[in-house]
Parts: structure tokens; sequence; C-alpha cells
């Protein structure tokens, strides 16, 4: 793929095959799905224990990075910045 801009070659990036929902109010990730399921926001993803629907507020795109030689590479990920309602990450801690 080449830059229209400055003529130089993009690298491509593997998406991931997980999504990651993320606590924004805790700012942390409370489940990864298997797969690049990317939602609407207004969403709602069903959580249990206890049973809540937190609601996808943002998408985003996690920027992978290639590998090197110590390092493996990391692939884009998709994120679900979710609101989660309150009480459902205290009960998690709690299990």
């Amino acid at each position: 793929m080449q830059n229209q801009e400055t003529n130089r070659s993009v690298p491509p990036r593997a998406l991931a095959t997980e999504t990651i929902i993320h606590d924004l109010k805790r700012n942390r990730a409370v489940m990864r799905i298997a797969g690049a399921v990317v939602l609407p926001v207004g969403a709602e993803v069903e959580l249990c224990n206890p049973n809540v629907n937190a609601i996808v507020k943002r998408v985003r795109l996690l920027a992978g990075i290639p590998a090197t030689a110590t390092t493996p590479e990391h692939p884009v990920q998709v994120c679900l910045d979710c609101d989660i309602p309150a009480g459902w990450s205290e009960a998690q801690e709690e299990t």
C-alpha cells in the first residue's frame, strides 16, 4: 500500500482475533471476546454475575506494533469502551 501524500510504503498490521471490552470508569479490560467484533455505539453487552448490561460508548482500534528481534508482533485490536453499571466490577473482585 502506498501513502498518497508522501509516496512512502505504509506497513500493514494484522487484526487480532479478539475484542476487548473496556470499562471506561475504571480504565481496565473486563472481558476478551474471541473474534473481532465491532458493535455500534449504544449497543449492549450482557455481563453476568450479576447480570447487567454494559453500554458501548466508543469503538477504538488499538494500534499494533511490528515484531522486532526481541519482541513478537502485537496485532491491532478492537476495543469497545463501555459504561458498566456500578457494583458489577466490585462483585467480580469478590469472587
